[in-house]
């Protein structure tokens, strides 16, 4: 595939590097979660430009609120914090879990943070006042996953190792659908309409409709071993691509035609983390022992046309029913609370290719 032509760089540090995430402000920064430290990379050259070791023990989770401007993460210590990606100023220090945090990201509001632990719960931190404001029970087990959804700001897919993903109002703290991986899920990611979600659990990647009760598209076994992250990457082409990381040393490109790997690399140790940029010019995957190899695309694979057969691709073969979402917001203001606006869906329409026709509501 063309498309995927990258040169490759490595690095290494200190620890195995259990998470990774890229800032979605240029020039898209990544941050490496590794033993007791945060690594922040230069997203042009992957050099490091700073770490963050304000941590007792282990650090989980690190990720970067939409700016760049901040960063959270969580930890072995079961305590969530926030630092000033710049200056590395600890800014906040969340506390309420009671067992270690392996996920904590940035509400796309910018002022609250989600966090998952290994107690089940998902907390809902209010950034400025460092007060927990909610939570959301549900998980029987730790929780390893928590991705917002790209249609509406308000809503949460978070998994775990109870084999449940569930999907989250957050504002009214109820959840919407769950769904039944058959294995425990080690991370989650949504597709860029909202409409799809893929869990990756056990040695399979499965592919869910969240607009159709969670309705099952397809599972593929996709790695021998556990799949330890997925993500999606959006290429040039008429659909992004689902890239998988495994303890079998494999990082897999899923081919929409088949969905079979397209493309694979093929490491001598366990990848733990893996994370593309928001326009997939740089792959990064990180190992059990530490080392880190970053993918970066050589200069005018971008503009590569696709191949004849991938433009052939429909949707209608996943999607029979399904052409595009619409997602009306009503802005809501909730009582108390600092007098902070929330925005969340107050109606979802479907249209149809041969009926065009509104349904008011989520379908549960």
């Amino acid at each position: 595939m063309a498309e995927w032509r990258y040169k490759s760089q490595a690095a290494q540090v200190v620890g195995a590097v259990t998470s990774l995430d890229f800032c979605a402000a240029q020039p898209h920064d990544f941050c490496a979660s590794a033993g007791t430290r945060l690594h922040v990379f230069d997203g042009t050259s992957s050099a490091v430009k700073r770490q963050f070791a304000r941590f007792k023990d282990k650090a989980y989770g690190g990720s970067f609120r939409r700016d760049g401007r901040l960063i959270v993460a969580g930890g072995e210590d079961a305590v969530v914090q926030v630092f000033d990606s710049g200056s590395r100023a600890l800014l906040r220090q969340l506390k309420g879990h009671k067992a270690p945090v392996h996920v904590a990201r940035f509400a796309a509001d910018q002022l609250h943070v989600l966090s998952g632990g290994d107690d089940g719960v998902v907390a809902v931190w209010d950034v400025t006042s460092g007060q927990q404001v909610s939570s959301m029970l549900g998980h029987s087990d730790y929780v390893r996953s928590a991705v917002c959804s790209p249609a509406s700001e308000e809503v949460w897919a978070t998994s775990g190792y109870d084999h449940i993903c569930k999907l989250w109002d957050a504002r009214q703290r109820r959840c919407l659908l769950s769904v039944n991986h058959g294995a425990p899920i080690e991370s989650a990611a949504f597709f860029p309409s909202g409409s799809l979600l893929v869990t990756a659990g056990g040695s399979d990647l499965c592919i869910w409709h969240v607009l159709q009760s969670g309705q099952l598209v397809q599972r593929v076994t996709a790695h021998q071993k556990t799949v330890t992250s997925v993500a999606i990457a959006a290429l040039a082409g008429p659909q992004p691509h689902v890239v998988s990381a495994g303890l079998d040393g494999h990082v897999k490109v899923l081919d929409w035609e088949t969905f079979q790997p397209s493309t694979v690399h093929k490491y001598p140790v366990p990848v733990l983390s893996l994370a593309a940029s928001p326009a997939a010019e740089v792959l990064a995957a990180g190992m059990a022992d530490g080392a880190l190899s970053i993918h970066r695309r050589k200069q005018g694979a971008a503009t590569l046309a696709p191949s004849p057969a991938r433009l052939r691709w429909r949707p209608e073969r996943l999607l029979p029913k399904m052409e595009t979402l619409s997602v009306a917001f009503q802005n809501r203001t909730r009582g108390g609370g600092h007098g902070t606006s929330h925005y969340f869906p107050s109606s979802i329409t479907w249209e149809h290719s041969k009926k065009r026709c509104a349904r008011n509501g989520m379908r549960r």
